[in-house]
């Protein structure tokens, strides 16, 4: 009799599957199952809940999962059911450190709930669990210093609780990701068919610099690519890809660009072109193979506006400014600097640093200026190491106090080149609003536990 019951459950299983594999035919249906829209914006879907109804409820995973087996699973996912469709764990790059930190947070997940929808715990054959035990204890021997803390950064900072569930914590409001919308106005089509095939860092360390998001790796299939790129096509308007490309420069103009790049403007703060510059935003070398030629006028011209959720400074572009913004586009689109292997940076060396909590300053900081200038403010942001000058220490009483409160506020506003500072550090003022700047010389303030000279405060110079 049960051996009955379990073949018709095995075959019940394969004829579900089986129907699910036909009714998955668009790549909507397709983005629903992967849930992309968990961490992208743009797309308005139907039902954004079916992620979450697959994906197993993590509170209790300390009493079901064996730490060596999460230790293997995260770095080498495989399909474990065949009820879910096309759902399926992606592979986040995770090093052993990483992994670590992860386990160990998962560990700490105990709950006894009664009303936790009822999980198998995982059986192992016992070589394999004897096995994975080992390697569960030579990763803490070799990481003594990772921590379940660090695991639970690590875990919000890919946004795990998108798809899984954990009492008590809640999932990161915000999209990690760029706008799926627009994606065909804004990329090449063949270099987003091989960036699907096989995910690698545009930013380094996050869509929002320093929050540590990743784009995993789902292995998807060609087939499953040419659907997404199909339905992509359906939703995009295409405009950007209408647009003709920018008009070539004589070898003059494109000296005086690089120039530009180098000596005044602040794109090299944040972006790499060749061997220079930060690791904030996406590469610039080569950047016609990527982007398309009107989505690189939109975004130099107005970044809000063509990448909604950036931190992209928008520069204020007076007429004179035009010609200059004219040549910057037409400099990138016709350089061929070689594309370096740009890889994700370590978790465990750079801690994600999620802008939340706190108050309105505290999040500002964390968001616009932490990257460089270190979340505490010495100057120890993971940025600065690619910076030619390391960015100003706010936590300097010494330095701090010899600044009036006019001229940190000039600095956010105008960069750093205003104050014959570094170029590399960005205007915000077309960016943020002038009370946001106050809060933001105000929690300087706080950084350095200071005020600007006497001179300056007195309300009569």
């Amino acid at each position: 009799m049960c051996k009955t019951l379990s073949a018709l459950f095995f075959v019940t299983v394969t004829i579900c599957s089986a129907l699910y594999a036909q009714k998955v035919q668009t790549g909507q249906d397709l983005l629903l199952d992967l849930g992309c829209h968990t961490c992208h914006s743009g797309l308005e879907t139907p039902d954004e809940a079916i992620i979450r109804e697959r994906a197993p409820d993590l509170s209790n995973a300390g009493l079901i999962y064996e730490p060596g087996y999460l230790l293997d699973y995260l770095q080498n996912p495989k399909p474990v059911r065949s009820d879910i469709g096309a759902s399926r764990m992606p592979d986040f790059g995770f090093s052993d450190a990483e992994a670590l930190a992860v386990v160990l947070f998962l560990r700490q997940q105990t709950a006894r709930d009664p009303n936790l929808p009822a999980t198998a715990p995982v059986t192992l054959a016992e070589a394999d669990r004897k096995r994975l035990a080992r390697q569960f204890d030579r990763a803490k021997k070799s990481h003594p210093a990772v921590t379940a803390e660090l695991g639970k950064a690590i875990f919000r900072a890919q946004n795990c609780m998108a798809c899984h569930r954990i009492r008590g914590m809640a999932p990161w409001p915000r999209p990690m990701a760029p706008d799926l919308a627009r994606v065909m106005e804004r990329l090449q089509e063949p270099w987003l068919r091989a960036y699907l095939k096989k995910p690698h860092a545009v930013r380094p360390l996050g869509f929002f610099p320093g929050s540590g998001s990743r784009m995993p790796n789902f292995h998807l299939t060609d087939e499953e690519i040419e659907r997404l790129l199909a339905y992509f096509k359906s939703v995009s308007r295409a405009t950007a890809s209408k647009a003709a490309e920018p008009a070539p420069l004589s070898s003059f103009a494109m000296k005086k660009a690089r120039a530009l790049l180098r000596d005044k403007l602040s794109c090299l703060g944040c972006h790499r072109l060749g061997e220079r510059g930060g690791r904030i935003g996406p590469d610039l070398s080569s950047l016609a193979a990527r982007i398309m030629p009107g989505y690189l006028q939109q975004i130099v011209r107005d970044p809000q506006r063509a990448m909604p959720g950036t931190i992209m400074p928008k520069i204020r572009m007076v007429p004179v400014h035009e010609k200059t913004a004219d040549l910057i586009i037409r400099f990138l689109w016709q350089q061929r600097e070689p594309r370096q292997a740009q890889p994700y940076f370590s978790l465990v060396d750079f801690p994600p640093v999620l802008p939340e909590g706190g108050s309105r300053a505290e999040r500002l900081y964390k968001t616009y200026c932490a990257i460089c200038h270190g979340v505490s403010g010495n100057g120890d942001g993971y940025n600065a190491r690619f910076l030619h000058k390391t960015p100003v220490v706010f936590a300097s009483t010494g330095y701090m106090a010899t600044r009036p409160d006019d001229t940190l506020f000039d600095g956010i506003f105008s960069g750093g080149y205003i104050l014959n500072k570094s170029p590399m550090m960005p205007p915000w003022g077309g960016t943020l609003s002038v009370d946001d700047m106050r809060l933001l010389v105000q929690y300087l303030r706080q950084l350095c536990q200071c005020q600007g000279p006497a001179w300056s405060r007195d309300g009569q110079r």
